[in-house]
């Protein structure tokens, strides 16, 4: 009989915890508290039989109390006594997750001897330590590259759609500037009058000298000499 009450407290103690470590047991829960009992055959637990291994639940040494309650599950003040007292062990509690790891190689030993004495010592730990570590004795390639393909089979014709989709963008959005002025002068014109008469040009002065020149090749080239007074003058006419 007491083989039965042990291995129901254990039972009880590990679905608490999994409450505690697991977030979607929680979720699952949360939505359904009476289904998550009876799919891990916690349907026929009491109120007392809860809180008789709840002190065994936090004295796990995975299991700390959160500085302030968290919202993990919804409380409800309507559920029965046993359903409301595990959302409140939820919401109040955490499940920590410990992965430490001591490597201790000393060596603790007593020699006697009459004589010398001498002594090898050559330690090696491969130690592989949290979570999705590996560990090797020697040199070690890891590969994280990821195969994204597809293999298709087919016993005939095959089609695969491959749309693309393309969006295309109408114009260069360049900003045009226009630096130019505006004149504001108006210019009249008549169409159909006459143009004015130009005004005639000056006729150049007449020059003597060419006058001369000309009268002279006029006349055969020689100007004509004047008549010589034959008649001598004395100083008394005068």
């Amino acid at each position: 009989m007491s083989t039965a009450i042990t291995t129901m407290a254990n039972a009880l103690i590990d679905f608490i915890l999994s409450l505690l470590r697991d977030p979607e047991v929680a979720a699952e829960f949360d939505a359904a508290p009476e289904a998550a009992l009876t799919a891990h055959g916690m349907q026929g637990i009491s109120y007392n039989d809860l809180c008789a291994v709840l002190p065994m639940v936090y004295d796990h040494p995975q299991v700390a109390q959160r500085p302030e309650p968290s919202a993990v599950v919804t409380p409800r003040q309507s559920d029965p006594d046993v359903i409301r007292e595990l959302r409140d062990v939820i919401n109040n509690n955490a499940y920590i997750t410990n992965n430490s790891t001591l490597v201790d190689q000393s060596v603790n030993q007593n020699i006697w001897a009459e004589g010398d004495v001498m002594q090898l010592f050559d330690n090696e730990a491969v130690i592989a330590s949290g979570e999705g570590s590996t560990a090797a004795g020697g040199s070690i390639v890891h590969d994280s590259s990821q195969d994204s393909s597809t293999t298709i089979t087919a016993g005939g014709d095959a089609v695969v759609d491959n749309d693309i989709d393309v969006t295309t963008n109408d114009g260069s959005f360049n900003q045009q500037t226009d630096g130019s002025t505006t004149d504001n002068s108006t210019t009249t014109s008549t169409v159909g009058a006459p143009a004015p008469a130009p005004e005639p040009e000056p006729e150049p002065a007449a020059d003597p000298m060419a006058e001369a020149a000309t009268y002279a090749d006029q006349e055969g080239g020689a100007l004509p000499e004047t008549a010589g007074y034959d008649e001598a003058f004395d100083d008394d006419d005068y």
